[in-house]
């Protein structure tokens, strides 16, 4: 949740907003069929969109697993993020809520895949008028995850986005 904090702390302290609510669920190593319905990381986030009430934006950073999972995975990602998103809107009850995806950062011993999930995300986003994508190419990294500057940047480049 690191990055969110950061941009939530970014969005107040430029003044766009006076405060931002929270809320979230991680469940880390895990592929996208974790979030199907019925699933236990499913019934978390919906959970977590119950408590929150009002929910403006949903932010997805996922996908690791999935890349290296191989090439079935990597095919079938973008059916289930466009699913999850629609799944998410009706949980909130807010057909426009904006989804942002975070795309994956750079891994060097697996860029191949990396990049494969990336073009899935890419393409789940440009078939929804109301989600965007949300690179993390060129932020710092340890190789495979992004470092704590690198986290930053990704905070200071949601807060960002989320100003327009």
């Amino acid at each position: 949740m690191g990055a969110w904090v950061t941009a939530a702390r970014v969005r107040v302290a430029t003044g766009a907003v006076s405060q931002i609510r929270l809320s979230g669920y991680a469940e880390p190593s895990q592929p996208i069929t974790a979030w199907d319905s019925g699933r236990p990381a499913w019934s978390a986030v919906e959970r977590a969109i119950q408590v929150a009430g009002l929910v403006d934006v949903f932010l997805w950073y996922q996908g690791e697993s999935d890349a290296l999972a191989g090439p079935d995975a990597i095919t079938r990602y973008r059916d289930r993020l466009v699913d999850l998103m629609r799944r998410v809107r009706l949980a909130s009850a807010n057909p426009s809520l904006l989804v942002v995806v975070c795309g994956l950062a750079d891994y060097s011993e697996a860029e191949t895949a990396y990049a494969a999930l990336r073009a899935q995300q890419m393409a789940a986003v440009q078939s929804d008028p109301r989600a965007r994508y949300l690179s993390t190419q060129g932020l710092p990294h340890d190789g495979q995850h992004l470092t704590v500057a690198g986290y930053q940047g990704l905070a200071v480049r949601l807060a960002e986005m989320l100003r327009h």
